[in-house]
């Protein structure tokens, strides 16, 4: 077909493909023009780095030494002066300030319940249901001997913390308070609850239930004894969605996030017309438990 074609449409196709190359050609020549004055611009950029360094070697002789190695030195101690300078740096008000004495309710002479800052230390010697001020006078000690206690078989010893590391971990939430709790005991079911709320009251130790610890209002901390829903994946997880999902009845241990998920499961299994959820959406909603978004009228 090349063979047989007109001389002059073989010409055209000449034509057509010369130009081709003439614009490729032209595009190539673009480019490497702007590359080339991309380079013209750094090495200036680099003549003019070059010049200040002449400049401040000039004027700071001492500082700036001809050897490369002294050079270095000179930064790393320059380096080093402005660290340690702003390590020093501290505002006046917290140099003169003396802090509030802390004493920790487990070590001799304690004088109170483990009140860490923002509440100082209240010298208490006595027992007061108030922050800072609930301190061990033998009726926590106890109310672990009772429900720890092998005639009771209520909670094993292994889910009653005392020791400072497990009760500074228990000692805040999502909040910037901070309360030591004299002990955390780990709940699995309601009926544990109800057996040691009795105890609780028979020895006067106020209790505080904890859910996720999500609370920015330091709901889920306190520095008598923390009850926490303990986090097994199957305690406090029971739910029944009743008048066409406009209804749920649930344990505190779901998140809430798992119940908008359930409600909407529900919705799609039996083909209902209106899709019902728990609202608002907080930031929290897949850590936050129902349990403490009920007790405390929130939702997150």
């Amino acid at each position: 077909r090349r063979q047989a074609a007109r001389p002059d449409e073989q010409r055209g196709g000449r034509e057509t493909f010369g130009e081709e190359k003439g614009k490729a050609a032209a595009c190539v020549l673009t480019t490497l023009r702007a590359a080339a004055s991309s380079v013209c611009v750094t090495l200036s950029a680099m003549r003019r780095q070059r010049s200040v360094n002449a400049l401040l070697k000039a004027a700071a002789p001492v500082a700036w030494r001809t050897t490369e190695s002294s050079t270095i030195s000179a930064r790393v101690v320059a380096s080093s002066v402005t660290k340690y300078a702003r390590q020093a740096a501290v505002p006046a008000q917290a140099a003169i300030a003396t802090p509030p004495p802390f004493v920790s309710s487990r070590a001799p002479g304690a004088t109170h319940g483990g009140t860490v800052y923002p509440v100082p230390s209240t010298g208490a010697t006595r027992y007061s249901n108030t922050d800072g001020n609930r301190i061990n006078d033998g009726r926590y000690t106890a109310f672990k001997d009772e429900i720890t206690s092998s005639s009771a078989s209520l909670i094993p010893s292994e889910r009653v913390f005392t020791d400072p590391v497990k009760t500074f971990a228990y000692g805040t939430d999502a909040s910037f308070y901070r309360l030591l709790p004299q002990m955390v005991v780990k709940i699995h079911n309601e009926g544990e609850v109800k057996r040691i709320l009795p105890i609780a009251a028979k020895h006067a130790t106020p209790v505080t239930f904890r859910a996720a610890g999500t609370s920015l209002s330091g709901q889920a901390v306190t520095d008598s004894i923390l009850l926490k829903l303990s986090h097994t994946g199957k305690n406090f997880r029971n739910y029944e969605i009743k008048e066409g999902g406009r209804e749920i009845t649930v344990e505190p241990g779901l998140i809430l996030g798992e119940v908008n998920r359930l409600l909407v499961k529900y919705k799609q299994t039996h083909n209902l017309p209106v899709q019902y959820k728990m609202g608002p959406d907080p930031s929290s909603i897949d850590s936050c438990m129902i349990g403490g978004g009920v007790a405390n009228n929130s939702s997150g």
